[in-house]
């Protein structure tokens, strides 16, 4: 009844496991970086049902990603694997929703499974709401550079380099010269503290 598809792969039928609900589970997980999930023609859903789509990455609860309906037979899932904490994806409402973020915290051959299951839809779009409402609260307001007063602009800026310097000069060698794996040890880190912690560049201008 539904099919899936990872990027660069052959189409996949997910097995049915009950009257309702549906799993595949796709090897080497590593690889896939876009999913598509849809409902195999002539098929088709009820008006007032949907098929809810889950994601279980290794060792984890599965994670509601969006949900197919009678009017949207198909959606697109992205699977970014750049980051190191796993951060529950958003969901679009179920009229806009084309494409959903995982991140996953695994690398290597891994396994991961994805979830279908028939639910009535007053109760899918109740629970992708309570989704996106909950990302929302956390993921803080960002504020754009462009709209900070230059004074501050300036002080941050600073600030960065400050950071930089502080880290570097622990590396400089008898010549003065600080080798560039040293700068990108610096940046990696740099830009973990700022994925990890929303306050960061905060607390980095009050020091």
């Amino acid at each position: 009844m539904f099919g899936i598809v990872c990027a660069g792969r052959q189409m996949e039928l997910a097995d049915q496991i009950d009257t309702r609900q549906f799993v595949k589970t796709i090897i080497n997980a590593d690889n896939v970086n876009h999913l598509v999930v849809f409902l195999i023609p002539p098929n088709e859903l009820n008006p007032n049902a949907a098929a809810s789509v889950y994601f279980q990455l290794p060792g984890a609860e599965f994670q509601l990603l969006g949900a197919l309906t009678q009017d949207k037979p198909s959606a697109i899932f992205k699977i970014n694997h750049s980051k190191s904490n796993y951060i529950a994806p958003s969901s679009a409402d179920l009229d806009a929703m084309d494409e959903d973020d995982v991140t996953s915290p695994f690398y290597g051959g891994y396994k991961i499974n994805v979830g279908i299951s028939l639910e009535p839809l007053a109760d899918v779009q109740n629970q992708l709401q309570q989704l996106r409402e909950q990302h929302q609260q956390l993921v803080p307001a960002r504020t754009s550079a462009s709209s900070l007063p230059p004074d501050s602009i300036a002080l941050l800026a600073n600030k960065i380099v400050q950071n930089a310097y502080n880290f570097l000069a622990g590396f400089t060698g008898n010549d003065g010269k600080v080798p560039m794996r040293v700068f990108d040890d610096w940046w990696t880190k740099f830009k973990s503290r700022l994925s990890s912690d929303p306050r960061f560049l905060e607390s980095l201008c009050n020091n």
